[in-house]
């Protein structure tokens, strides 16, 4: 279509809108850059070290560590001892060195140690990982321009400077950021990948001023002297803004990004270059970047927390209680001979407190964090070894990236996804096309390969394409134009092999050669780009014509499209540009009305197939227009900000996507679905997609105006939120206008709808956007969110989610990088959340409320026997088994339980994703759950000790030599038992047995036993147990004791499991019962439930299941 004309143009102004960048055009972040005049400039001379040091710029030396080998223990120690439950401890330490500790010192301080030492050592060993790369960053080798010796020197990377000349050659890492002075290539053009700075890994072009172009040579270099002047360091990746002045020329030639090779990045099909230092170490764009990604503190570590603080003041009233009937006691032997008058009561008081301060510290598990790091490892090694979870065809593999929130997966209760390359293949291939109010077809004759060259197979005798070439042939101006459009309007370098003669192109993005392919069909073949003569076009009859390119104006996020200006065959100049069609269609010329109804007509039929659009136009530019322009256009060119373009592509969905989503919605999960694409796009892909299925209710708001976007709001939400109470089978589907004024002034009532909707589309949606919807549902719903995207665009939705997963896309793996988990395919969200989320989320629950339960069950048998020990302070334990209770004795149970349980067989969970709701309102970790288990150790500790101290109080049991073994008896007879209740409570609480489930529980029994007969047979050491255990081993009862206690003890356990499993089963457990007699449903339907709306039911309902 055809912009508007130089007479219909209102000022000079509109023109300049047309082909130039705008100064304030936001950056790749989302970030406006500054202005001018805000930005502060530094001075750099080439080849001048004298100069460089006066500046006392950064070297080229590169850190980092977390630690030196001087300060490791202080700050390790200072990281540690910031965590609550450290702290606690080492409080706990510290009074056990007193001479009021009723247990050995080594007790307290050898767990603490031990703990210590392990994170200690975890952080020292990724701390010195980190040292080996920078050593080896530090002393890798590069040739650098020595003006004194006139020569390459090899010199080592810590050693550049600011300012030297560097010569790279190709595959090269880059170790600074450079400006590119003359390269191998005949325009100085050099192609670099940037992997490792921003996860993209297509080729990006980079290339050398001309007014630099002869310093190609060693000789020449003679004569390198110059100054740049830049802004400061900062962390822009996509912008730079400076000047280079040549001392032999004296001329001023502006920088900018084109120039530019950034630290991190590789040399790329480029024999050499030579550059220019212009940052160096710290000072590099990488290290502005490298910013800690923030921590997500789930929704379970604010609860354990809440929990530790909680168990601390049980134990605080515990110890004071304890320290008051010590002062009572006191009072009623305090005339007694044998206690020292001189001691006064506040003494023994604060004695007491320390002394039970001491003993009931175990109510809190000093093991517990080093646990729960251990057991989310492991979770996250299953995660990773999942092969289910593996795409052989996919770049990436799965990766756990935050293993601190593996159990959030366990209770999602809404995802946002994005479209392009996360729910779609992200395939780039010409598909349709609309010339002249025709619509040609070229879906059946490309076919795309997704290789990695991204080639396409062309297939022959195709009618629509015969149509295009036979307009062509006829010299149709339009046809031409649209096709020469696509063969002149982008970045691409074509490359001929010297030996074979095959051209392949080098593109920043594969959607450039789906659209150069589509102008090679219609017979507009690219077949060379050059500085000097411009692009070549191979055309028809094999005859090559050069179209010289005056300029190329670069998509923005700004202006939305991409231009460039050429010298047609005829030395016409003319403006060739694509783009977005809300953008292009605002500038066309006047008198296309007609034409405009029919694009926008082929637009939406598009758009509804699936397909992204882009809109072709073209203008006639006068030449002295053009060169008032182009004066303008060179004073700004310093402040330019390159971006990549937007792209022509077709999509298909992603095998698995319309199941998975399916499987997320029956869960009870709510989906939102945010993509930047036209409102038809993404209807179109949320009903094949399955997000909006046949029988759902379609609400639209799409309204240009603030006041028709808050009225249309306000009208559905009355309509429908507060009709009734019921959910509805809606999907509401928002636009970019119209989200920016309801977000604006009624976010809260649009959150509410969203949340009474099954989903939620919002197209045409800035990054931004997408960042601000996570955040405002998050905050108002206090749902667990996670969000999924597979683009640098999405990064700020996935850091801002409760979970980030990103997907390796096909042009980057920033998404991936950036995120707490990564996939190759959405289809593997599916199994990510209902599998492993599932197993996390029940196995770290059970192993933190077991880990709490254990330990009140061992220490309160020390409290009770405070009642009889006129509350002396008297350990009941040996202080060896205190110190290896929770490192040793019951340390791998929890381990084991942490990677191995179930509560029901994967095939179970995939055929029935309502598990899944009935799972997260359980709400397996919670203060309710924590006092059923404090209350079951009360039980068993009350059991443990008074049935020992009443039978040992009337018939001790005796030594060798006749003499009562007394409190060592009692002691190894109720830390035996204790134990052992313990283990066999953890084997009542698995549900899934297998040999390494029954090796950690007989293993932990066989240890105990083995311990006490080392106790007992090691005087020099253990003399107070010696010879206890063998005289319990003897006695008939120990055996008689033994079972009483442990039947009595599991009594309560073993009737509520019995119960709940028989009388009022949960789902999972009925469906287990008829998977193992295999009665599963044929048709996967799920047992009949009670109606409960599965969005709106509450944390501690359950749902009853009938026909039992």
């Amino acid at each position: 279509m055809k912009l508007k004309d130089e007479n219909e143009i209102k000022d000079e102004n509109e023109l300049k809108d047309e082909i130039e960048l705008e100064n304030e055009s936001e950056d790749k972040d989302g970030n406006e850059d500054k202005n001018e005049d805000e930005i502060e400039f530094m001075e750099i001379r080439i080849a001048d070290r004298q100069f460089t040091a006066k500046k006392k710029y950064p070297p080229n030396f590169i850190s980092t560590t977390k630690y030196k080998i001087w300060n490791f223990i202080f700050i390790n120690l200072f990281e540690q001892f910031r965590r609550l439950a450290n702290f606690y401890f080492l409080i706990v330490m510290l009074l056990s060195l007193g001479p009021w500790t009723p247990i050995d010192p080594f007790t307290s301080i050898a767990p603490l140690i031990f703990v210590l030492a392990v994170s200690a050592i975890k952080a020292a060993l990724e701390d010195y990982k980190r040292h080996k790369a920078d050593k080896e960053a530090n002393k890798a080798l590069f040739k650098i321009y020595d003006p004194i010796s006139e020569s390459l020197i090899d010199t080592q990377s810590k050693d550049i400077q600011v300012g030297d000349i560097i010569y790279l050659t190709d595959r090269q890492e880059i170790p600074a950021d450079l400006i590119v002075l003359s390269t191998s290539e005949e325009d100085d053009v050099c192609y670099i990948e940037t992997s490792n700075l921003d996860g993209e890994t297509n080729t990006k072009i980079r290339s050398g001023l001309s007014s630099t172009s002869h310093l190609n040579s060693i000789e020449n270099l003679k004569n390198s002297k110059g100054t740049i002047k830049c802004e400061l360091p900062n962390d822009k990746i996509y912008r730079f803004e400076g000047q280079i002045i040549l001392d032999s020329t004296g001329e001023t030639n502006a920088l900018t990004v084109s120039q530019v090779l950034l630290r991190g990045c590789s040399i790329r099909n480029t024999k050499w270059i030579f550059a220019v230092v212009v940052y160096a170490g710290i000072a590099t764009k990488m290290f502005k970047n490298q910013r800690g990604k923030g921590y997500h503190f789930s929704k379970f570590e604010r609860t354990l927390n809440t929990l530790v603080w909680r168990i601390f003041l049980i134990q605080f009233v515990l110890v004071i209680f304890c320290t008051f009937m010590t002062g009572f006691a006191y009072y009623k032997i305090k005339d007694a001979g044998y206690v020292n008058e001189e001691d006064a009561l506040w003494k023994e008081l604060l004695t007491s407190f320390a002394t039970y301060f001491i003993l009931l510290s175990y109510m809190i598990p000093i093991s517990l964090y080093i646990t729960v790091e251990l057991v989310r490892l492991a979770q996250a090694w299953l995660m990773q070894w999942d092969q289910e979870m593996y795409s052989p065809n996919q770049r990436g593999k799965m990766t756990v990236k935050n293993s601190d929130i593996n159990e959030e997966l366990g209770q999602i209760q809404r995802i946002f996804s994005d479209k392009t390359g996360t729910l779609t293949e992200n395939e780039m291939i010409f598909s349709k096309c609309s010339i002249n109010g025709n619509i040609y077809d070229f879906s059946n004759y490309i076919k795309n390969e997704n290789n990695k060259d991204h080639e396409s197979i062309i297939l022959e005798n195709d009618e629509d394409v015969s149509k295009i070439k036979s307009e062509i042939d006829q010299n149709n101006l339009i046809y031409k134009l649209f096709f020469q459009v696509l063969a002149l309007c982008h970045t691409v370098i074509p490359e001929k092999n010297p030996e074979t003669e095959e051209i392949t192109f080098q593109a920043q993005s594969p959607d450039e050669i789906a659209l150069i392919q589509a102008a090679k069909i219609a017979g507009f073949e690219l077949f060379e780009r050059k500085k000097k003569t411009g692009i070549t076009l191979k055309q028809k009859d094999g005859e090559l014509q050069s179209y010289p390119v005056e300029s190329i104006l670069d998509f923005t996020s700004a202006r939305k499209r991409m231009s460039i200006i050429v010298r047609n065959e005829n030395n016409e100049l003319i403006l060739l540009t694509k783009g977005a069609d809300n953008v292009i269609i605002e500038r066309l010329a006047s008198g296309q009305e007609k034409s405009i109804d029919q694009i926008s007509n082929d637009l939406t039929q598009f758009a509804r197939s699936g397909l992204r659009t882009l809109l072709i136009a073209y203008r006639y530019i006068e030449e002295n227009q053009f060169q008032n322009w182009k004066i303008r256009y060179e004073q700004a060119l310093s402040s330019l900000n390159n971006r990549q373009q937007n792209i022509d592509q077709v999509y298909r969905l992603q095998d698995g996507v319309p199941e998975t989503i399916q499987y997320i919605l029956e869960s009870g999960i709510s989906m939102w679905l945010l993509t930047g694409d036209k409102i038809e796009t993404a209807k179109s892909v949320g009903i094949s997609s399955k997000l909006i299925s046949p029988d759902t209710k379609i609400l639209t708001i799409n309204c240009l105006e603030e006041k028709n976007s808050i009225s249309r709001l306000e009208k559905k939400f009355n309509k429908y939120c507060k009709s009734s109470n019921q959910n509805h089978n809606l999907a509401l589907v928002v636009t970019g206008h119209s989200l920016t004024h309801l977000l604006e002034h009624k976010k809260e009532q649009f959150i509410e709808f969203g949340e009474f909707c099954k989903s939620v589309i919002c197209c045409r949606v800035t990054p931004k956007q997408k960042s601000q919807i996570v955040d405002l549902v998050h905050e108002n719903s206090k749902m667990i969110c996670l969000a999924i995207g597979d683009g640098a665009n999405d990064v700020g939705m996935i850091q801002r989610a409760n979970v980030g997963v990103g997907l390796f896309g096909k042009e980057g793996n920033q998404a991936a990088l950036s995120s707490d988990f990564a996939l190759t395919r959405f289809k593997h969200l599916q199994r990510l959340i209902f599998i492993h989320g599932r197993y996390s989320y029940l196995r770290l629950s059970g192993v933190v409320l077991y880990s709490f339960y254990k330990n009140f069950s061992f220490i309160l048998v020390q409290f009770w026997f405070s009642f009889f020990n006129a509350w002396s302070g008297q350990s009941l334990y040996d202080d060896w088994v205190m110190t290896l209770f929770n490192v040793i004795f019951t340390s791998l149970p929890p381990l084991v339980y942490g990677f191995t349980e179930k509560d029901a067989n994967e095939s179970i969970i995939e055929k029935y994703p309502q598990l899944y709701h009935t799972f997260s309102i359980r709400n397996l970790f919670s203060w309710k759950k924590f006092v059923i288990r404090f209350i079951n150790a009360i039980y068993q500790s009350l059991i443990v000790f008074f049935v020992v101290y009443g039978t040992e109080a009337n018939n001790p049991t005796l030594r060798y030599d006749g003499l009562e073994t007394g409190l060592a008896a009692l002691g190894s007879y109720c830390s035996s038992y204790s134990i052992l209740i313990v283990l066999l409570t953890y084997a009542l609480e698995t549900n899934y047995w297998n040999w390494i489930t029954h090796f950690s529980l007989w293993l932990s029994i066989a240890v105990i036993f083995l311990f006490l007969l080392m106790l007992s047979n090691w005087l020099s050491v253990f003399a107070y147990e010696y010879g206890v255990l063998k005289m319990m081993l003897s006695s008939s009862s120990f055996y008689t004791l033994l079972i009483i206690v442990v039947i009595l003890g599991l009594l309560p356990e073993y009737f509520v499991k019995y119960w709940r499993t028989n009388y009022h089963p949960y789902d999972w457990q009925i469906l287990v019962e008829r998977y193992k007699n295999k009665k599963l449903l044929d048709n996967g339907s799920f047992p009949k439930v009670k109606k409960v709306d599965s969005l709106n039911v509450k944390k501690n309902d359950e749902i009853e299941i009938d026909n039992l």
